[in-house]
């Protein structure tokens, strides 16, 4: 099946709190009526973990994958989602993966099951996309 996924590029990174607030529930609205994958690049921790299903960790130039989790935190999420313990957790850790310096991009699935999906990164071509 060929897929063409939403790709972000720090779509929210220019707005104020508030803007981005709304604009990351507006987001999460879509996403949940169109369930289409999305890849969504940031610096933003939380906002990663606030929006995606899988969270790569990348290092800083020459660019590479420092970690690929999933985040374990069910649907549906709120901004109220931010405070649970292992909203916390996740952020702390990932922290100390990217460090100051690190990029976070976060990928939104389609499915229930990230696990029916799989991107990988190929350093000749860029990113490929396969739909299980």
């Amino acid at each position: 099946m060929s897929i063409s996924p939403l790709i972000l590029d720090e779509p929210f990174g220019s707005l104020d709190a508030q803007s981005r607030t709304l604009l990351q529930e507006e987001l999460l609205r879509i996403w949940g009526d169109q369930r289409k994958l999305v890849i969504h690049v940031t610096h933003d921790i939380e906002e990663s973990l606030l929006l995606g299903d899988r969270v790569l960790v990348m290092t800083g130039r020459p660019g590479s994958i420092r970690e690929d989790m999933q985040v374990p935190i069910r649907r549906p999420r709120t901004m109220e989602s931010r405070n649970q313990s292992d909203f916390v957790e996740l952020k702390r850790h990932i922290w100390e993966q990217a460090g100051a310096r690190g990029l976070i991009s976060s990928l939104f699935f389609p499915v229930p099951s990230a696990s029916r999906n799989s991107l990988k990164w190929h350093t000749a071509g860029g990113w490929r996309i396969t739909w299980k």
